[in-house]
């Protein structure tokens, strides 16, 4: 009889924050994470409302983008066979809410991306507010500056032929 290898227990969930601005390598970062720790990634779409005086709205365009990061990051997770949950909170205090849910649900750890001294995914300011509290463990990556590639159609515009 062949015993069969190992697998590592999950360590639990990994927490995926999000207020703003789809990026497919950290998405792929942090799913990767989640691979190698036998996590699953928890999904946490925040939104700010923004709306008039009295009646406090979210753009159309913030829900579209939350929902768009909410699909892409599932359907690649499915592909990779990582389990996920998912989450959008409403909220005028987003580091704050990021906080709170990660304890919620027991996270061992939250992923923040930056590049070029700038957020990913969060604003800089959210990933600084939530690097000064250090009760929850934080994975941060810094990713690195996309090289800057001509358009396919930028010798065509200077007149010259494409192969």
């Amino acid at each position: 009889m062949v015993a069969e290898p190992r697998k590592e227990a999950a360590i639990g969930n990994l927490l995926l924050p999000f207020t703003h601005g789809i990026d497919g390598q950290a998405i792929t970062y942090a799913l990767s994470l989640a691979s190698q720790r036998g996590a699953a990634l928890v999904l946490l779409s925040l939104l700010r409302p923004g709306g008039r005086k009295g009646r406090p709205a979210v753009r159309l365009e913030d829900i579209q983008q939350a929902t768009d990061f909410l699909v892409y990051t599932q359907q690649r997770a499915t592909r990779m066979g990582i389990s996920t949950h998912h989450a959008e909170i409403h909220t005028q205090h987003p580091v704050q809410s990021i906080r709170a849910f990660a304890q919620e649900m027991e996270c061992e750890g939250i992923i923040l991306f930056v590049r070029s001294g700038k957020g990913v995914l969060l604003e800089t300011d959210e990933i600084k507010q939530v690097l000064g509290d250090l009760r929850i463990p934080l994975y941060v990556a810094t990713l690195p500056t996309p090289r800057f590639c001509l358009p396919a159609w930028w010798p065509r515009w200077l007149g010259g032929t494409t192969m």
